[in-house]
C-alpha cells in the first residue's frame, strides 16, 4: 500500500520530501527504500504524488544477486526464496567475504543481512 501525499505546490512537495528524508536518515532507514511517483495535479493548486514504500526483492534483483555470488564464490550455495536470497556455506569467513562483496555491488534496494551461521 503506497503513501500518497497530496500538498499545495510544488515547493512544499520539495520541502515535505526533504523532511521525510532527512527523518528517515536519522532512523536509519536508506533512502532506496522509497519509490516516489510523479506528481500530478489533484484538483485545484494541489499535487499528489504516490510513494511506494520497497519491501524485499524483486525477481530481477534476486537473480542478480544469485548470479553474482555463485560466479564469485563456487563453494557457497544459493537459493531465492520470495524476497530473500538464502546463502548457504561451510565457513564464517566465506559468508562474511559474501556480505562485504554485496555491499559493493550496484543494486537498486538495500540490503539487509539476516542470522548467518
Amino acid at each position: 500500500m503506497p503513501l500518497i501525499i497530496r500538498v499545495d505546490g510544488d515547493l512544499r512537495l520539495k520541502a515535505l520530501r526533504d523532511i521525510l528524508e532527512s527523518k528517515s536518515v536519522k532512523r536509519g532507514i536508506d533512502l532506496r527504500t522509497y519509490d516516489w511517483g510523479k506528481a500530478e495535479a489533484a484538483g485545484g493548486d494541489t499535487l499528489r504524488v504516490h510513494v511506494k514504500l520497497r519491501k524485499g526483492l524483486d525477481d530481477v534483483a534476486a537473480k542478480k544477486i544469485a548470479k553474482f555470488i555463485r560466479d564469485t564464490f563456487p563453494k557457497v550455495k544459493t537459493q531465492i526464496q520470495g524476497e530473500a536470497v538464502r546463502v548457504t556455506g561451510k565457513s564464517r569467513d566465506e559468508l562474511q567475504e559474501v556480505m562485504t562483496s554485496l555491499k559493493d555491488l550496484d543494486v537498486e534496494r538495500p540490503l539487509q543481512f539476516e542470522n548467518y551461521r
